[in-house]
Formats: C-alpha cells, sequence, structure tokens
C-alpha cells in the first residue's frame, strides 16, 4: 500500500480531527517548512458548544508532523486570533505566515512557526 500524497496549499475543510462542537472549520493548509510539516484548520471555537448560533471565538488549530506520513501529527494548540469578528478563513500562504480573514472582512497574519499573530 503506498503512503497517502502530501497536497501543498489551501483547501475548503468541513471537519477537522476533532469534533464540530470544539473547533468549526471553513480552511485548511499545509505545507513544509524545513523538516516539519504544519497543519492549520482555521475557522472558531464556538462560544457554546450546545448552541453553535452563540457565536465563535475567531481561531487556528495547529498540528505539526515530520516527513513520515505514519506518525501522528502533533496537536500544538487552538490560538484564538485578537481583534477578528467570527470564523477565520485561510486567503493565502506565503513562506510561514498566512493570511486570514474573518467573518468582517477583515486581515490579518498568523506565523505558525512562532505561533503568534504578528502586529502589521
Amino acid at each position: 500500500m503506498s503512503p497517502p500524497i502530501r497536497e501543498i496549499g489551501i483547501e475548503p475543510a468541513q471537519a477537522g480531527p476533532f469534533s464540530a462542537s470544539d473547533f468549526d472549520c471553513t480552511t485548511f493548509w499545509e505545507a513544509p517548512i524545513g523538516q516539519t510539516w504544519y497543519l492549520v484548520y482555521a475557522g472558531g471555537i464556538p462560544e457554546n458548544p450546545a448552541s453553535p448560533e452563540d457565536g465563535v471565538e475567531s481561531a487556528v488549530a495547529l498540528f505539526t508532523q515530520g516527513s513520515n506520513l505514519n506518525d501522528a501529527p502533533a496537536f500544538q494548540g487552538f490560538y484564538e486570533a485578537p481583534s477578528a469578528m467570527g470564523k477565520l478563513t485561510i486567503t493565502a500562504a506565503t513562506g510561514e505566515s498566512l493570511t486570514l480573514q474573518d467573518e468582517g472582512g477583515h486581515f490579518l497574519t498568523f506565523n505558525v512557526v512562532t505561533h503568534t499573530y504578528p502586529l502589521g
């Protein structure tokens, strides 16, 4: 059996490796930086898992993985976005930076290596 093929880039995502009550996904991005693969789901953390209509905290979910696809990705955490409204969507990727857009049309950047939202 041949290993799965990795797809570098941004894709729509309806779900991630977690329950929708934990994280509501919009898009997914994966790419290697050095020897590490970064896997990022954009969306939001439901404010009230019992009532999804109550809204979400804008966030990304970050995983890292070595080059061996047989190794499970390591969950790094959920990273809430400062001053964002609603679910986030990944719109572009350059090097280690992702450009995200919130539901209000505002853009922000997330650095996948430092796990931060640099100001700028």
